[in-house]
């Protein structure tokens, strides 16, 4: 609904506490509620002359609680017209230049605004002219902090090719994906540093109904430190069709197993015999610091038969 068609609610008009208004305050009323802006501020002195209104129907309307007065003597805001324009179309909706104004003096005052959800879809919000205008503030001053990086670096270019390089990495990273979080795992584990991959183990143990705590301990087995997500799905899916009645206690004994091998698929892995790392086996062993500061070597599965078999 645009501005030009403002609307009457009509149980408002009927109402006792608008009923006992005289006629002429009524009728100055219905006039600014026309001539108010789309937040429900008006400057009532050419109205009170188009009407040929007194001021006292003015300040019968501000006694009446119809009109709270911003301004002396004739800036008001009409604090029920949201109730008379429910359905304003809110593409045309600008902000008042009374609207500071109106938050100095009424901070709780409601307004409507157009705001964007979480889905980025804009929905219609009734919310207080101080809570709009502090959440304008931070709008605003995040686009200035985007505007200031944008100048920065049009006086940097050097900073800006530096960025544009850093974006190349990561896509070329992440075209390789499977063999540098393969290799970065190994090295976390032998480092002991914390790794991503373990945080995504960490909830998909927890996402199929093992405790934390028991999720932990399981992520600290030497065996299980250094199998990919990958693995340790496939156990999972294992546990699923072997056991119906519970599958996730018997995922957990199949992960508590420390020489575990599944069922080979009907197509066996071939394995490099010229990699480096396993000759040909399918298995290395690596050197592991556990959490007690003491060292032990753990055999790993290796991936070579994935480069291998495309060869």
């Amino acid at each position: 609904m645009a501005k030009d068609l403002t609307m009457f609610n009509n149980s408002f008009t009927k109402s006792t506490k608008f009923l006992s208004l005289s006629g002429s305050s009524k009728l100055l009323y219905f006039y600014l509620l026309q001539d108010a802006d789309t937040d429900g501020i008006v400057d009532a002195c050419m109205t009170i002359r188009v009407t040929n209104s007194e001021i006292t129907d003015w300040t019968n309307l501000i006694e009446k609680n119809f009109i709270w007065l911003l301004k002396k003597p004739y800036t008001g805001f009409i604090p029920d017209y949201i109730i008379h324009n429910p359905n304003l179309d809110m593409r045309w909706v600008k902000d008042s230049m009374y609207l500071y104004l109106l938050a100095e003096k009424y901070p709780n005052a409601i307004i409507q605004r157009r705001l964007k959800n979480e889905k980025g879809k804009y929905k219609k919000a009734l919310l207080s002219v101080s809570e709009y205008l502090e959440m304008k503030s931070r709008e605003n001053s995040q686009l200035m902090e985007i505007d200031t990086k944008k100048k920065l670096l049009s006086e940097n270019p050097s900073a800006s090719e530096k960025i544009h390089e850093n974006s190349r990495e990561l896509v070329r990273t992440h075209e390789n994906s499977s063999q540098s979080k393969q290799k970065l795992i190994q090295e976390n584990i032998i480092k002991g540093n914390p790794s991503e991959e373990k945080i995504q183990q960490h909830t998909l143990l927890i996402s199929l109904g093992i405790d934390a705590k028991k999720a932990d301990k399981l992520l600290e087995l030497p065996h299980i430190r250094i199998l990919p997500t990958s693995h340790i799905k496939k156990i999972w899916e294992y546990a699923q069709k072997k056991a119906t009645a519970n599958p996730t206690g018997y995922f957990i004994r199949l992960l508590e197993t420390q020489d575990l091998q599944l069922p080979e698929s009907a197509s066996p892995a071939t394995y490099d015999p010229h990699c480096p790392k396993c000759h040909g086996s399918g298995k290395y062993t690596v050197t592991v610091d556990d959490v007690f500061g003491t060292t032990e070597e753990v055999t790993i599965p290796c991936d070579c038969h994935e480069t291998h078999s495309k060869n």
